[in-house]
């Protein structure tokens, strides 16, 4: 029993891996979630991350430990007279030691930094969000190869379908001339030229079925998929409004343009005062009572605290240079997005026409196919009386089949040129 059923569980997965479908946007969705480049997406987040939080660590107490022992050559002392007076009463006054020492603490707490943490915070957000913007262009760029992959399959797969009717309508011309040659109306020369078209054709067929393998093994790189025995979807003809451009480089663009506002907020804000608290403290001789350390000369506990006011005034030298320089930056990054507008604008209204080229030449393509079909039946029928020769009903067979494949051609390549605007624009 149990091996009755996994023979049923092995069928039916064997049937579903054999009808599995792909569509184009699948493709492309796979494509996208499987490119290396992706992973650089978690990289750029994560360095935000850390870079902001490593920013806020301003707003915590910074401490220093700090030691030092020094010689110098003169000191603080009484003058003379002072100590002969002191002397007098049997009050011995020592003096500093040149020999000094101190083990100390220094605590410093930023209470306002005049919006420096936040100004390098929106810098640190706006590099990342143009770096994400320009990993996003470049994962864009696998729509048109994801594309040109998928509609080439397409394109070859309906080829490979009217090659196959080809060989069949030769096979049949194949076995009708042979029953003319039994009849004594047709000469074995005229099999011949029929059955040589016939190989010629199944190698085409060869060439065109080793491209298609080709093609699904480069899609199947992309997606992570075997698709040698998928089926992929013709997407459908739809609508495309050119006008709707909606890029990434719209973006990185935009992205850029923030950055440059940051580095300019940053400006003005590095001449804003900074107020902080702080706390020293030491262990050491000589401490803050001088007069006291004169007369005993031991080490001291000695502690300070206070507020304290900076105001920086140095970038008023080159303020007015760097807000000149992000104000030429802006321009170009303005310039860079009417250009890319204006060319894109140049592709779409060309990519526009080669649809509506495209639909008036598929209107005719049903017409010339019939009339193909219908001269191809009449010299099958003039072969057989006798009125034309093998060459001329391959010419016409030639012309029929020729007019099927451009048809599929045309097909496929409407469709594909609709996916290219629509690429183009991001719809």
């Amino acid at each position: 029993m149990k091996s009755l059923i996994s023979i049923m569980l092995f069928v039916a997965y064997s049937v579903s891996a054999y009808s599995q479908s792909l569509t184009i946007d699948e493709c492309q969705r796979l494509a996208r979630e499987n490119y290396p480049s992706l992973r650089q997406m978690d990289f750029i987040e994560n360095t935000r991350q850390y870079t902001i939080e490593n920013a806020k660590t301003a707003y915590l107490p910074q401490v220093s430990l700090s030691s030092q022992a020094t010689y110098q050559n003169a000191v603080t002392e009484y003058p003379d007279a002072m100590k002969k007076a002191f002397g007098n009463m049997g009050v011995n006054m020592k003096g500093l030691n040149k020999d000094q020492y101190k083990i100390g603490v220094d605590v410093n707490q930023v209470i306002w930094d005049g919006g420096a943490i936040k100004s390098k915070n929106r810098i640190t957000q706006s590099e990342s969000e143009a770096e994400k913007q320009q990993v996003e262009v470049e994962l864009y760029g696998l729509k048109d190869r994801v594309n040109a992959l998928y509609f080439g399959i397409l394109l070859l797969e309906a080829q490979e379908k009217e090659n196959t009717n080809m060989q069949q309508l030769l096979q049949s011309n194949c076995e009708k001339i042979q029953t003319m040659i039994n009849n004594h109306t047709a000469l074995p020369s005229d099999l011949n030229t029929v059955k040589a078209e016939l190989l010629s054709t199944r190698q085409q067929y060869t060439q065109i079925a080793a491209a298609c393998k080709s093609y699904r093994q480069m899609l199947s790189l992309f997606i992570h998929q075997d698709t040698e025995k998928a089926e992929l979807e013709m997407p459908s003809a739809l609508a495309v409004d050119s006008k709707m451009i909606n890029r990434p480089e719209l973006a990185l663009f935009e992205a850029q343009q923030k950055g440059v506002e940051a580095h300019r907020s940053a400006i003005y804000t590095a001449l804003h005062p900074q107020v902080g608290a702080f706390a020293q403290g030491y262990y050491g001789n000589p401490g803050f009572n001088l007069f006291k350390d004169m007369m005993e000369n031991k080490w001291t506990m000695n502690v300070m605290v206070g507020i304290r006011l900076k105001w920086n005034f140095g970038s008023l030298y080159t303020q007015k240079r760097d807000l000149t320089n992000l104000h030429i930056a802006s321009q170009r990054i303005e310039t860079q997005k009417q250009t890319f507008l204006f060319n894109t604008l140049i592709i779409t209204t060309k990519q526009q026409n080669a649809i509506d080229e495209m639909r008036k030449i598929l209107n005719d393509d049903d017409e010339i196919i019939s009339l193909r079909t219908s001269v191809r039946k009449a010299s099958e029928s003039k072969l057989s009386n006798g009125i034309i020769n093998v060459n001329d009903l391959l010419r016409d067979i030639t012309s029929e089949n020729n007019s099927k494949i451009a048809k599929a051609t045309h097909e496929i390549e409407l469709i594909n040129r609709i996916y290219q605007l629509k690429n183009t624009i991001n719809e």
